[in-house]
């Protein structure tokens, strides 16, 4: 009986805070190196759990460079401490680890390519954080995410694939097996190399109808 009643105690203070950190209540904010508040920088680079820490302000402003975005999830009692914030790279193709994104970001003031500008094609998802374990189970990575390419397609119409690095252990063996029991018209050789969970807007796919719809949504450019 008392795991029962502290069960239902959870579902009510999880609804609660659900209805407290609504995407209605929360604010969607990018974070720059010029604009953002020191507090605000402060929080993203000593708050992310998935990069090393940031230890120069160089670093900091690499990460904010024209090349990247970061966008946080603000409450209107906490405005300089994000309850979620997200980095994301802007490429020209998809990027096979963060040392590529070292190489291949822009970092300068005015977004161009040898005077031409800059149009990028892809959006890398390298770090998504929720800093505040308290709020665990509220889906704010996904709510950033989703904010997130919303804006992105505003700003940059070129960009047609949006893409994680964040790594999904044992999928090219479950996929190649997969793609390996059903017919496709697709080159497995394609396939290898998929080590992220990627979706675009090209809708040239061409996938056996036995493929599941989700699988189909969650993998990009198999037939490219």
């Amino acid at each position: 009986a008392m795991k029962h009643k502290e069960k239902h105690l959870s579902n009510i203070l999880k609804d609660y805070l659900q209805s407290c950190f609504s995407t209605d209540v929360l604010e969607f904010r990018r974070v720059t190196f010029e604009k953002s508040t020191g507090v605000m920088l402060e929080r993203v680079a000593e708050k992310d759990n998935v990069l090393t820490k940031i230890r120069t302000l160089r670093e900091l402003k690499k990460r904010l460079g024209n090349g990247r975005r970061c966008y946080a999830l603000l409450h209107p009692h906490l405005p300089e401490d994000p309850v979620a914030f997200i980095h994301v790279a802007l490429t020209q193709e998809l990027a096979t680890g963060l040392s590529y994104l070292d190489r291949h970001c822009i970092e300068s003031e005015s977004p161009t390519i040898d005077g031409i500008s800059f149009e990028p094609k892809c959006a890398m998802f390298y770090s998504v954080n929720s800093p505040h374990s308290a709020l665990s189970g509220l889906d704010l990575a996904s709510r950033i995410i989703k904010l997130s390419v919303n804006d992105l397609r505003n700003e940059y119409p070129s960009i047609d694939t949006f893409s994680t690095l964040s790594p999904i252990p044992g999928f090219n063996t479950w996929l190649q097996k997969l793609v390996n029991s059903i017919s496709t018209n697709i080159s497995t050789s394609t396939i290898v190399s998929a080590s992220a969970h990627t979706f675009t807007g090209n809708d040239d796919i061409k996938l056996s109808e036995k493929m599941p719809q989700e699988i189909i949504d969650s993998i990009v450019d198999l037939s490219s």
